[in-house]
């Protein structure tokens, strides 16, 4: 294995804002994907198809604008679906839209500002992790957001768990898939991944001095019967953890 360090930190790693264009030509080319009659109404289907053909029209069109998805009312603003169709409330200070391209399919999360601080709630208002964040960003591809309280970082799942506690000073994950979750604290390394704890120690606390992964390339090469692992240096020994995931 070669000694490449982890990725770069996830707070550095995303970007909030991206220029995005071409709304009405996306919103109506998904929204015939995604719907079909029930009862003489138009109901979105949610579906892997659905939302792969979503997908490949975002990358040709580009994704829909903030001004487009937004509405504002007595000086709050509210989440618009793909025509325009009310989806909350006008009740925010503000929205991260960050890697949330599923956001009218399968996984209906909203990243919101509420009282100056952020949190997550679904589409019928019911908050799944509570306002006092000063930063959430969605990881890409997963279920998980970053959070960050008073320069300390945490991730949460799709629950609203706290699935590592929000005191670390930096997270970071390999840069070409977002488990496993490694953290640093007072300069020492820990880890997450969602797995089986009787099997594997998918969370260590931070105890280590230095963490290598595999690069994407011998990630590459692992086939179905092969064991992923890593190498966690404590003391001046080597050690080798086996992680399980699916590829």
């Amino acid at each position: 294995m070669e000694n490449t360090l982890v990725g770069e930190p996830l707070e550095e790693s995303y970007d909030l804002c991206r220029e995005w264009a071409k709304w009405k030509e996306i919103t109506h080319k998904a929204w015939e994907l995604g719907t079909r009659k029930i009862d003489g109404v138009d109901v979105y289907h949610e579906s892997f198809e659905v939302d792969s053909k979503l997908h490949d029209l975002w990358n040709e069109y580009g994704y829909p604008s903030f001004e487009s998805m937004t509405y504002e009312e007595d000086g709050k603003i509210g989440l618009l679906d793909l025509v325009g169709r009310k989806l909350s409330p006008a009740i925010y200070e503000d929205f991260c839209f960050t890697y949330d391209w599923s956001l009218f399919t399968t996984d209906f999360q909203i990243v919101a500002k509420k009282d100056g601080k952020w949190g997550i709630v679904d589409f019928e208002g019911n908050i799944v992790c509570p306002f006092k964040y000063d930063r959430i960003v969605r990881v890409k591809d997963s279920m998980y957001h970053l959070v960050i309280k008073n320069g300390k970082q945490g991730v949460v799942n799709h629950r609203g768990k706290l699935v590592i506690p929000c005191s670390m000073d930096s997270i970071h994950t390999p840069d070409f898939k977002y488990e496993p979750f490694f953290f640093r604290k007072n300069y020492k390394w820990g880890w997450y991944w969602d797995g089986d704890s009787s099997f594997y120690n998918c969370h260590q606390k931070p105890m280590y001095d230095e963490i290598y992964y595999m690069t994407e390339e011998e990630w590459d090469k692992l086939d179905d019967e092969d064991e992923e692992f890593f190498e966690a240096l404590v003391d001046g020994k080597m050690h080798y953890i086996l992680e399980w995931t699916i590829k």
